[in-house]
């Protein structure tokens, strides 16, 4: 019983120290489920967390986009700036983001101008950042596009 014991308070000491830490983050994203539809909605503005302030260390994102088939979606970035290689903002068409084909662009340092359309009517935005140097992130309209000759 006092092995037991020792195990279970050995295990709550370990979970702590990682809170401690930060390798586990709960980070505001918003809602992480966007569908955009000529009918209701064709627009969309999404942040990083905190922003205009900057973002949180050890911070994991993702959205997925849904608009009208027979759509694309575009996403336009007034705003971009985050830690060089270590916070990145990664965008993929499907609905798949563990599926490594489906990357249309991996983004990390200062852009100016960034402007990404997919290819089809779903696809999903993912964020992380590392556990040191964080910044002010990005703010991005996504739009629902009528695909070209429409």
């Amino acid at each position: 019983m006092q092995t037991r014991r020792r195990h279970h308070q050995e295990w709550r000491i370990f979970f702590l120290i990682i809170l401690a830490n930060g390798a586990l983050c709960d980070v505001p994203c918003g809602k992480s489920n966007i569908t955009l539809s000529i009918s209701t909605q064709t627009s969309e503005t999404l942040t990083s967390p905190y922003y205009p302030n900057n973002y949180p260390a050890n911070a994991r994102c993702i959205w997925y986009i849904t608009v009208d088939e027979g759509s694309t979606i575009a996403f336009r970035f007034s705003v971009f700036n985050t830690e060089r290689k270590w916070d990145t903002l990664t965008i993929g068409n499907s609905h798949e983001s563990s599926d490594g084909d489906s990357v249309i662009g991996l983004f990390s340092s200062s852009l100016t101008s960034l402007a990404v359309i997919s290819n089809n009517h779903t696809a999903w935005m993912e964020f992380t950042s590392d556990s040191s140097v964080t910044k002010i992130g990005f703010e991005v309209k996504i739009t629902q596009e009528s695909y070209e000759g429409e």
